[in-house]
């Protein structure tokens, strides 16, 4: 088996680890992988969206199925998060590779400093 693709399923698993366990946390860990692959930005974002698709379901229903999962809250969220998500993927197409890295950089900075305090 040719070595990428091992590395490419190590970065899945743990993407699914982390997702897993922190309800969040893959996508950050597929695009810095994809990237250190040689992967474009831009495609690692999209492929880091494609990927967390499945690890999402199989984790949302594992929760719902723990009785974690209040449906009412969370139909409004997904109602918000796929119009974003429809917004987020049209701007990808007209923004530059080195805003995208800047804007990606920042929420994970901030996304780290909020853990801490």
């Amino acid at each position: 088996m040719e070595k990428h693709k091992i590395i490419k399923g190590a970065l899945g698993l743990f993407a699914g680890l982390l997702a897993g366990f922190f309800g969040s946390g893959g996508g950050a860990i597929v695009v810095e992988g994809l990237e250190r692959q040689g992967m474009d930005e831009k495609r690692s974002h999209a492929v880091s969206v494609a990927v967390i698709f499945p690890i999402s379901g199989l984790a949302a229903a594992m929760y719902t199925g723990g009785g974690h999962v209040p449906l009412v809250e969370t139909l409004w969220l997904c109602g918000g998060a796929a119009a974003g998500g429809a917004v987020g993927a049209l701007c990808l197409r007209r923004v530059g590779k080195k805003l995208l890295g800047r804007v990606f950089t920042l929420l994970m900075l901030a996304g780290g400093i909020r853990m801490l305090f």
